[in-house]
């Protein structure tokens, strides 16, 4: 009976332990999930920043305009062959 109690009370912490686990996987889950919504937003006005037009979304396969973010609205967009950055040509863009 003993040993009936020390199997049951062992699978009982190891239970709890695969229960802390999923719930510490989860929630590092949610918070790479809004790493990659952040760095995709990132990337988004980058390549707006940078060369503009029609990029491909990498997640969901669709193609769209890239828009400038509120703080990058005023920047001009450096046409192809030019780049600038507060008025210092750094590299062409093609």
């Amino acid at each position: 009976m003993d040993q009936v109690n020390t199997v049951v009370s062992q699978m009982d912490k190891v239970t709890q332990q695969n229960a802390a686990n999923a719930e510490e996987s989860a929630s590092a889950s949610e918070e790479r999930s809004a790493q990659a919504e952040s760095m995709k937003e990132i990337v988004g006005q980058l390549v707006a920043l940078v060369g503009g037009g029609i990029h491909k979304d990498p997640i969901r396969g669709s193609q769209h305009r890239a828009s400038p973010s509120p703080k990058t609205a005023g920047t001009p967009v450096p046409r192809r062959g030019e780049a600038h950055v507060q008025g210092t040509q750094l590299r062409q863009v093609r």
